[in-house]
């Protein structure tokens, strides 16, 4: 990709990475709906917040990835491949290879923004995706690329990204999303859209 997100042309994973390549990647915010008892305040009172009427999937990455081995993550993330038609299709992709869940499994797929982000592993043009499964939908680590994982209130887990949590460290990658989609939802802000405002992780 150029700073424009216009394909320039291809590389494997391996070299992607290991040069820095400006690439694509599509970001899901995988949710559930949280069970009645468990939207109640600490406090027995009720909870109207939208973020407490949901619950998000996070997980814990594999050993063996090349990036942040595990290291928590508050989304299913993958890198766009040559072949894929869209973001959309390497989101679909991800979710069943990583979390065994397919398309009966999601209520919705809905693409929420489009950002430019820099770390001391990647460069990427990703994409945020809110996902909504099934209250019924199964979880299976299929590819290995996911050691095991959890759905926890949202409201929680905005507070363990906010204050870190004992010894675990979340994906830089995985925070940025998650914090961004959560403005995008409370206020309608999304985040910057050009390459030369783009976040760039310390």
């Amino acid at each position: 990709m150029n700073e424009r997100n216009e394909v320039i042309g291809s590389a494997t994973r391996r070299e992607t990475v290991s040069s820095r390549a400006l690439g694509r990647g599509a970001f899901g915010v995988v949710l559930k709906r949280a069970p009645v008892d468990a939207r109640a305040r600490d406090d027995g009172s009720a909870s109207t917040s939208a973020s407490n009427t949901f619950t998000a999937f996070v997980t814990r990455r594999s050993a063996r990835k090349d990036v942040w081995p595990n290291a928590l993550d508050a989304v299913t993330s993958g890198v766009c491949q040559r072949d894929d038609a869209s973001y959309e299709t390497t989101m679909r992709r991800e979710l069943e290879e990583e979390l065994g869940v397919g398309a009966d499994d999601v209520v919705s797929l809905t693409r929420m923004f489009t950002f430019p982000y820099e770390d001391r592993y990647m460069r990427v043009w990703g994409a945020c995706f809110e996902i909504i499964l099934r209250d019924d939908a199964e979880v299976a680590y299929v590819d290995g690329e996911v050691q095991t994982g959890a759905f926890e209130r949202l409201d929680d887990l905005a507070v363990n990204l906010r204050d870190g949590r004992e010894g675990d460290k979340f994906t830089p990658i995985g925070k940025y999303v998650l914090r961004s989609y959560l403005a995008y939802k409370s206020t309608g802000t999304t985040p910057p859209s050009e390459w030369d405002n783009r976040h760039v992780e310390e």
